[in-house]
């Protein structure tokens, strides 16, 4: 317990210590024996009042509205006006902009790039996920990819031919039907 103690009190002078040594003695108070702990402090130290918090958000709406090509460079240029509004503002307009589209994309990509299917090339990916998404959408009739499936297959020397005319076009009467 006197160990504790000790310790304590060598805090307590190296923080005094500090105080004295870093802070301008006509600014800040050397702490007295009692003060020594912020949170002591705690309870007198209050939240922003709600009539602040009103004026402040009457304020920001009653103002006339500007353009503004860079919001996040407007709340900091106007924190000073709105401490609180700008502090929120910029919390919410600084988290990362997502896409739902992205994120199901990613899904679909684990789906297909198993464990097992791991040796997939980036091109055979992308492949893959448009044409999944391109059956998903109606683009592309069963039938023709059963017909594609029963191609033969390429040798690599083979790879370097020409497709017939017309292979990669979407008419969007077919569609419809």
């Amino acid at each position: 317990m006197t160990r504790h103690r000790a310790t304590r009190q060598t805090l307590k002078s190296s923080n005094r210590y500090v105080n004295c040594v870093f802070s301008s003695p006509s600014l800040v108070d050397v702490p007295s024996q009692g003060d020594v702990n912020i949170f002591d402090k705690l309870d007198s130290l209050s939240p922003p009042q709600a009539d602040e918090l009103r004026d402040e958000l009457e304020r920001y709406l009653s103002a006339d509205p500007e353009h503004a090509p860079d919001p996040i460079q407007w709340w900091i240029d106007r924190a000073a006006i709105y401490p609180n509004l700008s502090r929120m503002a910029l919390d919410y307009l600084s988290i990362p902009a997502t896409s739902v589209d992205v994120e199901r994309v990613f899904s679909r990509g684990r789906l297909l790039l198993s464990h097992i299917r791991n040796r997939l090339s980036a091109q055979s990916t992308r492949a893959l996920l448009c044409l999944g998404a391109w059956s998903d959408l109606g683009l592309i009739k069963a039938e023709d990819v059963q017909k594609a499936s029963q191609l033969a297959e390429l040798d690599a020397e083979d790879s370097d031919f020409d497709m017939e005319d017309g292979w990669d076009t979407i008419r969007v009467a077919d569609l419809k039907k």
